[in-house]
């Protein structure tokens, strides 16, 4: 249901109950810990029901989990319950702690990274089965939650991180809408700026929405998606860097779905795959988009991906797809893609071990290359994804100058509204050919 990329380059992968009410009256939540260089799993114990919550990688690589679900739905009484419960995993030991709760529980909430590092919470469903309003903020340094501005979003609203330091709502949700339309919030003070222009505005369910390589640009797509009447092949671009943002027409997907994964590779494009429509139809297929260019078909998975998937780049620059969940059967089978750049005769490699690195710094490293030279950097936020949302997903552009044979400097963002505090995978490239990433940890 849930995979987070974690800093030792573990995969932590979470069902809970696993949309089974059974386990949750038995207890029975599960929680893994994969190690892709191995193919080892690691059982972990789970100390809450965290099927469903919300989750975030915090800068020093802990996963911050809150809500999940308190109660299944009681046949002619409530709904989904969410629980109110926050955990920190901690990768260092592969445990869950306990941290102080919510304010109001949480089921399906949206969860993002602001620029300092902390975490905007907001929606879903509260402890009493009703859409919540209420908003809230986890200040990392303190380890308390701060209520902030009352705003309705839908639930697993996807926002983006912006340049200026608000979030972007993308119109990408689950279960539909709710009547609410893209725009850009304001969080600290409340104020709300509408995005117009999102086509097929009522059909993004379980679509995908992301901030398009280089960050900078502050583009973004929304793609995909379904609703009552079937799924979508069209995607729309929005430039959130013009006075007043407005979604434009993409080019269209090669196949219409939803319960899609997307995520931006270590080349600086697009990779897509999986879904269909309302867990039937299964599209076996997967897809690359260039930024400014379109789709291209690529090797087509084997195993379907449907509700509950996932994706997510690997710090060998390969792609693994996991889940699908069309209850009460699990799909246990992990399956990794590897691009064409994998196959390159030679990939350009980091000698240098960075470590820390800070905003607006400028480092010097050593690298090997084909031809002595390099074309492009990037830093690449790691994978937190679920229910085809992951908030903040975003590879930023770190300009480079060669300043020696086998030397290069490196020129870090200085604003946290491109790169939010935390760790990141930094790769660099040769004629289009990404090395294997080097983790770093971006720090104030």
């Amino acid at each position: 249901m849930h995979a987070i990329l974690m800093p030792n380059s573990t995969v932590l992968m979470t069902a809970g109950s696993g949309n089974d009410p059974d386990n949750f009256s038995a207890g029975k939540f599960l929680t893994f810990v994969w190690n892709p260089a191995t193919n080892k799993l690691i059982s972990v114990p789970t100390p809450k029901d965290v099927f469903c919550s919300g989750h975030e990688l915090l800068p020093d690589g802990r996963v911050l989990f809150l809500g999940g679900t308190k109660a299944y739905p009681v046949k002619g009484g409530h709904s989904y319950l969410g629980n109110e419960r926050a955990y920190i995993f901690d990768w260092h030991v592969n445990q869950y702690k306990a941290i102080p709760s919510m304010h109001v529980g949480r089921w399906y909430p949206f969860a993002v990274t602001d620029a300092h590092g902390d975490k905007i919470v907001g929606t879903g469903l509260d402890q009493n089965g009703h859409l919540t309003n209420i908003n809230e903020i986890y200040v990392v340094s303190l380890n308390q939650w701060r209520l902030i501005g009352k705003r309705a979003f839908p639930l697993y609203a996807t926002m983006v991180l912006t340049a200026d330091k608000r979030l972007f709502y993308t119109g990408v949700n689950v279960f539909g809408r709710t009547g609410v339309a893209p725009g850009i919030w304001s969080q600290a003070t409340n104020m709300w700026q509408g995005v117009a222009g999102l086509p097929n505005i009522d059909c993004r369910d379980q679509g995908a929405a992301v901030l398009l390589y280089p960050a900078q640009a502050q583009k973004v797509m929304a793609l995909g998606g379904g609703c009552a009447t079937g799924t979508t092949t069209s995607t729309a671009i929005v430039d959130l860097a013009t006075a007043a943002p407005k979604y434009v027409a993409g080019p269209p997907l090669l196949h219409a779905a939803m319960h899609i994964c997307a995520t931006n590779l270590a080349d600086g494009t697009l990779f897509v795959s999986g879904g269909g429509n309302h867990n039937t139809a299964p599209v076996l297929a997967a897809e690359i988009y260039r930024p400014g260019g379109g789709w291209t078909e690529v090797a087509s998975p084997t195993v379907q991906r449907m509700y509950h998937s996932e994706c997510m780049l690997l710090p060998d620059g390969s792609v693994a797809t996991m889940g699908s969940n069309q209850a009460p059967n699990f799909e246990t089978r992990i399956e990794v893609y590897r691009p064409a750049y994998m196959f390159a005769a030679t990939r350009p490699s980091i000698t240098t071990a960075l470590g820390s690195i800070r905003l607006g710094g400028t480092y010097t490293v050593s690298f090997s290359s084909q031809d002595g030279k390099l074309t492009d950097a990037m830093l690449i936020r790691p994978a937190a994804v679920t229910h085809s949302s992951d908030p903040d997903q975003r590879a930023v552009k770190v300009p480079l100058n060669i300043v020696a044979s086998g030397r290069v400097a490196l020129s870090i963002t200085a604003n946290p509204g491109i790169a939010p505090p935390g760790y990141y995978l930094l790769v660099i490239l040769d004629q289009g050919i990404p090395s294997v990433a080097q983790w770093v940890r971006l720090t104030p």
